[in-house]
């Protein structure tokens, strides 16, 4: 079977975590990470949010959705402050 022309790859874990329950969490009631780490997002609310050490950058946090959306979509994401869009490049 052949691999499809455009592969979407993402970091599962960030900073060594064993799974995803292994991240380092806001505090779930404040939204406070703790001392030494940032959050990865402002986007996510207090009881999902995921923290890293500071000095690590953003693109370390893990990927938690993923959406593909058609081209003439994509003006309604970039508006959305909860999401990145990111082109995927297209090879051919």
């Amino acid at each position: 079977m052949a691999l499809p022309e455009t592969l979407f790859c993402g970091k599962m874990y960030a900073d060594g975590a064993a799974n995803f329950t292994d991240l380092v969490r806001a505090d779930y009631k404040t939204g406070v990470c703790p001392e030494g780490t940032k959050k990865c997002s402002d986007a996510t609310d207090a009881d999902t949010t995921i923290c890293i050490d500071v000095s690590k950058d953003l693109s370390e946090c893990p990927i938690t959705t993923l959406l593909t959306v058609p081209a003439n979509q994509t003006d309604t994401y970039r508006q959305d402050p909860s999401y990145t869009v990111v082109e995927a490049p297209v090879q051919g």
